[in-house]
Formats: structure tokens, sequence, C-alpha cells
């Protein structure tokens, strides 16, 4: 069973979630949180770029190296998942109308004023 919501299927052994890169036939997860920060624009630089870019873990002994690092490089696509803070603010719509209005209005199927 995976830990996490799936992200993506990577073949009939392997699996990708929210929660990391998982083997759920051998009850393995390699934590999200084990992969380096995505770096976005001028945060960290080209360095910090390349470090990510270069970043490979060590592999369990029962994992093939071909296999270890598609997962891995796969993995680096999404993980580790960016959970905020947004980009950019919501755009608030006034409205006009009262809750009472709107309430008639959801019961009544009325078109809006």
């Amino acid at each position: 069973m995976a830990e996490g919501p799936l992200s993506e299927l990577v073949d009939d052994d392997w699996v990708i979630t929210e929660a990391g890169i998982e083997c759920p036939a051998r009850d393995f997860l390699y934590s999200e949180d084990n992969f380096p920060a995505h770096t976005q624009g001028p945060i960290g630089g080209p360095e910090a770029r390349a470090r990510r870019e270069a970043w490979m873990p060590e592999r369990p002994d029962w994992v093939d190296q071909a296999t270890w690092r598609r997962l891995i490089e796969r993995g680096k696509r999404s993980l580790p998942i960016q959970r905020g803070p947004y980009g950019m603010a919501p755009s608030w719509v006034e409205c006009r109308q009262s809750a009472a209005e709107l309430r008639a209005e959801a019961a009544g199927g009325n078109e809006p004023t």
C-alpha cells in the first residue's frame, strides 16, 4: 500500500506519490523530504540549480543503478512538493447582493441582479 496519493505510476513495482518514491511490494519509501528544494528564479542562482540537477542519493542494494537513476530523475520533477506560499494573491470580486438576496436567488433560480 502506498503512503501518499499517487502522482505517477512508474512501472509495476514503483510509484511516485506525494510521500515520495515508493515500492509498495517491498514496503519501501524514499521520502519527498529527502529531495533538495526546487530553485526558481534568482533564488540560489545557477550553482544551486546545478547542485540539484547533479544530486543523486545512494540507492538501495536491491535496486539496479539504471532504475534508481530513472526514479530519482522523475522524482526531481515534482519532489519535494511545494505547498506555498501562493505566488500571487487571489483576485476578489465585489458582491453587490446581500446574503438574503443570494439565498432567494438560489432558491428561486432567478437571474442575478
